[in-house]
């Protein structure tokens, strides 16, 4: 249960037989780098390039006003509702293998998957920073590039970068999954927030003014995943030992972002299977506190999904991968919706919940940071399930094929498809759910659980 004074989610006897097996093992470094890990993605990062300088604008305009709004709001949420499944609970109470092996141990040892992550995360970038900076003093400034002026923003611009940048940012509530395995996350959820958020911040720059710096404009477009930047800055540096320390690292930090969100995500999914959102066997948690079920649920998935995607590809994965992070984004969009809002719904359900941090302003800065949060959210579900609607309000033409590789039915079918599915899996989980509710095998007991 929760911290005395918190108030905790209605667990059944089910869900209190299973949380009595959770350890509070994270320490304020261990979420600083639990975190950090979950934020930081590289191949996104290529990706947001391609809209060439004002990539940078836009990335600083982002954090001022949808990182910090984000992450008060989050801070908050996290640290006077510090429960297990963190933001299910939260909209709840308001209205592949080897990452999934990271994932099935105890937090005690699993924890350090994502601590080393991080860290070959920043071993990345410092290699990278090195090397465009080695570059820029051997060669110059390209012919082609960008100049000062690139850097002014556009309408275009913002809707090109929009959904990348949202999805580098988010993931602060991510360790909530795991909020009853920390040791103080009223104290620690907080300082965790705005350390991740500094990392993430100074990384992405590194990152995007290096790839700008080097790439020439017209070549801009051919960056799409983060191995292309590190060939075009390592162009006269090239060794195959450098090559081979670059190759493990990136692959370290692959398996690390995938460790860390299956080990909050699925954290959350088993919560919310005890609470009756999901089949009751998805809760179950081994008696070194990991939710096995879901962590073997997730690995048979993504394993299915590769095997599909080799199959509908024949092989060919460029231009199906920009649809699959197009789809990611997007769902990942579409869950936060429903999370944001809980900040000003839970300061009204439970004004008396002790808040060791709080969102500036009162009310009117709870409503602030929720509606520009929302507003983020909501512009890239549209421009990632619609691409091109908001561009057409505007007067401004849209290309599928020469943003996408594909077209439009193709991008759609798959997308569409894709997100259908998903929302039928979630309607069946509610529906067998709701059966075992009626039963009385899951769900909220009679009253209110309040911790005294």
């Amino acid at each position: 249960m929760a911290d005395a004074g918190i108030i905790g989610p209605h667990d059944t006897s089910a869900a209190r037989q299973e949380k009595a097996k959770l350890r509070k093992v994270l320490g304020r470094l261990d979420l600083v780098l639990f975190t950090a890990c979950a934020i930081l993605g590289y191949d996104t990062v290529a990706a947001t390039a391609e809209a060439g300088a004002q990539a940078i604008t836009w990335l600083a305009i982002s954090l001022v006003i949808f990182l910090i709004p984000y992450g008060m709001l989050m801070a908050e949420l996290g640290a006077a509702f510090p429960v297990e499944g963190g933001p299910y609970e939260w909209a709840r109470m308001a209205f592949v293998w080897v990452t999934v092996a990271i994932a099935i141990m105890a937090f005690k040892y699993g924890k350090w998957g994502p601590n080393v992550g991080t860290f070959v995360k920043i071993a990345v970038v410092v290699i990278f920073t090195v090397l465009f900076i080695a570059f820029l003093t051997k060669h110059g400034h390209p012919a082609g590039g960008s100049h000062l002026s690139d850097l002014k923003p556009s309408l275009n611009g913002f809707l090109v970068v929009i959904g990348l940048l949202v999805f580098l940012w988010v993931g602060f509530e991510l360790s909530n999954g795991a909020a009853e395995e920390m040791r103080n996350p009223q104290r620690d959820v907080p300082k965790m927030i705005f350390s991740a958020g500094v990392i993430c911040a100074v990384v992405y720059g590194l990152l995007i003014v290096g790839i700008i710096l080097v790439v020439p404009k017209a070549g801009l477009q051919n960056v799409s995943g983060f191995v292309d930047a590190y060939n075009a800055v390592a162009a006269s540096l090239h060794s195959r030992l450098l090559d081979v320390i670059f190759g493990i690292f990136l692959i370290i930090t692959l398996l690390s972002s995938g460790a860390v969100w299956l080990e909050g995500a699925d954290r959350t999914q088993a919560i919310a299977s005890l609470d009756g959102a999901g089949p009751k066997w998805m809760g179950k948690f081994t008696n070194f506190g990991t939710p096995i079920a879901v962590n073997l649920a997730s690995g048979v998935v993504g394993s299915i999904f590769v095997l599909v995607v080799l199959l509908v590809t024949k092989g060919q994965l460029e231009n199906f991968f920009s649809v699959m992070l197009s789809l990611t984004i997007s769902t990942t969009a579409v869950s936060y919706f429903f999370i944001l809002p809980a900040l000003v719904r839970l300061r009204k359900l439970y004004p008396a919940v002790e808040r060791p941090y709080r969102v500036p302003g009162g009310m009117a800065g709870a409503w602030a940071a929720t509606i520009i949060t929302e507003a983020f959210v909501v512009v890239t579900a549209v421009t990632l399930l619609w691409p091109g609607a908001i561009n057409n309000l505007f007067g401004e033409s849209y290309s599928m094929q020469s943003n996408w590789g594909v077209s439009r039915l193709f991008f759609e079918t798959v997308t569409f498809g894709a997100f259908i599915v998903l929302v039928l899996i979630g309607v069946a989980f509610w529906a067998i759910g709701e059966r075992n509710r009626r039963r009385g095998l899951l769900g909220p007991e009679a009253g209110e659980a309040v911790a005294d």
